[in-house]
């Protein structure tokens, strides 16, 4: 599954292809493998090989997962009400197996799209959504950051940024490329872009993170 993300994230397609066909591996209960054989078929348009990776999670513990990604694909196909019935789905499978921490990134998922669509709103709803779910971890504080500053709410994203950072001091990805972006957000909305790129300077060698 690790293998096939390397592969996926590298633009390595045939590899990745290889790994979802083998007889073995191809039929692997580990959901991760089956999340990068579903993203293969998004990016080569195959409805119907995506159709059958939904179809192998129904009834998984951790298929909210899976249609967390079928959420941002129909989002990437301006498919609205589409996604936003698909992370309700993700949501509530995810609670319902008790994976908690997973029902609250699928809040911030949404919220994060909903941030890049100007649905500022609901990105706050769905971030203070994930704060209550999950409102001791590090990583969810600064993804709801994030959320919250782009949806306009600056001091409930400063408050966040800072207890993430007091919460995981050594977390180098969290601390240089996740709450640089929040307070490089932070700064546009304050109208201030040159503070902002100075912002950003740390996050400038993990330029390829998708946690940015």
């Amino acid at each position: 599954a690790v293998l096939a993300r390397a592969y996926f994230e590298s633009g390595h397609y045939p590899e990745v292809q290889t790994l979802c066909s083998d007889a073995t591996r191809g039929t692997s209960n580990v959901i991760m493998l089956h999340e990068d054989c579903f993203l293969l078929a998004f990016v080569q348009n195959d409805s119907a090989a995506m159709q059958r990776q939904l179809q192998w999670a129904h009834g998984n513990p951790a298929e909210g997962e899976l249609i967390d990604e079928a959420a941002w694909a129909a989002m990437y196909r301006g498919k609205i009400a589409e996604a936003r019935s698909l992370f309700s789905r993700a949501r509530q499978i995810s609670l319902k197996n008790d994976f908690v921490e997973l029902a609250a990134q699928v809040d911030l998922d949404e919220a994060g799209l909903d941030a890049d669509l100007g649905y500022a709103l609901e990105a706050k709803e769905r971030a203070l959504d994930a704060l209550k779910l999950a409102p001791n971890s590090a990583n969810m504080q600064a993804s709801a950051a994030l959320a919250l500053a782009r949806s306009g709410d600056v001091t409930r994203a400063q408050s966040e940024a800072e207890k993430a950072a007091s919460q995981a001091p050594l977390d180098t990805i969290l601390n240089s490329a996740e709450l640089a972006s929040v307070r490089a957000v932070i700064q546009l909305q304050k109208r201030n872009p040159d503070a902002a790129i100075q912002f950003l300077e740390p996050a400038r060698p993990f330029d390829l993170c998708s946690a940015m």
